[in-house]
């Protein structure tokens, strides 16, 4: 990634907490990035919520660098997000298996993933604060 291209810290925070938002309005579907309908606003996983968070629109393959229709900055953003949400969950939560299989464990709640999302973005803000004071 070149420096023009790292994304803010504080973008991949709101972007968490959207997440959170967005499962919440349309709802949680924990077995794939989006459950397939034609829904506009289609019930997501933690994965697809970050990613609609940062694209503004369900993206079925959120990772695809090769996609033209993909803003090279949005694509840097949804990258780090997801890669800090990984971070995240085992530094906090000892979980070493990445956001999609974490979302996906049977006990897992909506309650859970949306308050996971909101401090996760708080975590980040916070070390981000730190680095600059």
């Amino acid at each position: 990634m070149t420096p023009d291209m790292t994304p803010n810290p504080l973008a991949s925070a709101a972007a968490l907490r959207n997440a959170a938002t967005y499962l919440e309005l349309f709802g949680w579907f924990p077995l794939d990035y989006f459950y397939l309908c034609p829904d506009r606003f289609p019930s997501a996983d933690v994965v697809g919520a970050i990613s609609v968070a940062v694209y503004g629109r369900a993206v079925y393959d959120p990772f695809d660098d090769l996609n033209p229709f993909m803003d090279p900055k949005d694509l840097a953003v949804f990258t780090a997000t997801a890669e800090y949400f990984d971070q995240y969950l085992r530094s906090q939560h000892g979980y070493d298996h990445g956001a999609p299989l974490w979302n996906e464990q049977p006990e897992r709640t909506l309650s859970e993933v949306t308050t996971t999302l909101r401090n996760a973005a708080d975590d980040l803000e916070a070390s981000h604060d730190r680095q600059n004071s």
